[in-house]
Formats: C-alpha cells, sequence, structure tokens
C-alpha cells in the first residue's frame, strides 16, 4: 500500500505540472502569448511536503488521541472535539499553503508572456447593449476542469 501511495504523490505531481504547464501555453490574446519552463518535477516537493506535515499532524493528533483515553470521558469527549477541530483547520491552512499559494508562485516564476506590448491598444467594446447575467459572470460561476 505504501509504495502505491508514494507512487500517485510522484504520477500526481508530475501530472499536475504538465497541466500547467499545457494550459499556460495554450493561452493566446492576439498577438500575446505565455510560455512556461514550468518542469515535470516541479510541484513534486510541495506534494512531499504536505504529506509529510499531514502524516506528521496525524501522528500527533493519534498520540493526543491516546492520552485522552485516559482521561474522564465528558472533558476527553470535549477535548476530542476540539482537537478533531483543529485537525480541520490544520489541513485547510496545509491545503492552502501548499496546494494553492505555494503552486501558484511556481507556476508563475515559470512564466513568460511574449508580445505583451500588443496588448497596449486593448480596449473595452463599448456596446450599445447593457451586461447581462449571461456574459462573463455567468461563465465564471461554471466550474470548467477545477477554475
Amino acid at each position: 500500500m505504501l509504495p502505491t501511495l508514494a507512487a500517485g504523490v510522484f504520477i500526481y505531481a508530475r501530472f499536475k505540472a504538465l497541466q500547467w504547464k499545457w494550459w499556460l501555453e495554450g493561452v493566446r490574446i492576439g498577438d500575446v502569448r505565455a510560455n512556461s519552463t514550468l518542469e515535470a518535477h516541479a510541484l513534486t516537493g510541495n506534494y512531499w511536503t504536505f504529506v509529510g506535515l499531514l502524516f506528521a499532524s496525524g501522528v500527533a493528533a493519534l498520540t493526543v488521541g491516546l492520552a485522552i483515553g485516559l482521561m474522564p470521558k465528558i472533558p476527553g469527549i470535549i477535548l476530542g472535539l476540539l482537537i478533531y477541530l483543529a485537525l480541520i483547520v490544520q489541513y485547510s491552512i496545509l491545503w492552502r499553503t501548499y496546494f494553492v499559494q505555494r503552486v501558484w508562485r511556481i507556476v508563475v516564476n515559470s512564466l513568460t508572456i511574449h508580445n505583451l506590448h500588443a496588448a497596449q491598444d486593448v480596449a473595452m467594446r463599448l456596446d450599445a447593449s447593457p451586461p447581462t447575467a449571461l456574459g462573463e459572470g455567468f461563465a465564471d460561476s461554471l466550474d470548467v476542469v477545477g477554475f
């Protein structure tokens, strides 16, 4: 089971790095285009750090849980619930840190925008039609490929 988990972390990290590169290099707005130097192994360290910290927090929670088992029933239940809530908050913080903030930093640092000067003449189109809910706001509300 453990070798499968390890292989899964490596494969998924490489898949996400290649997916990010594919998405970035597909950006074309007129003559403006993006290029990425993101390598396949660029996100592996983030993923392993997340898995390691999650494992360490699980071991710590298990240790505290065993100590709670020696406490009287009501205070033990209350403390157990507080620790459970703290683990949920910790997981959320780890997720945001290692899968959102640091991934974006790595991705943006690999990004090069070509012909950016061509975007200087971009202007908002002034139509007589008022904006509707079926414009960009509606399209933004649709969950497409995780964005």
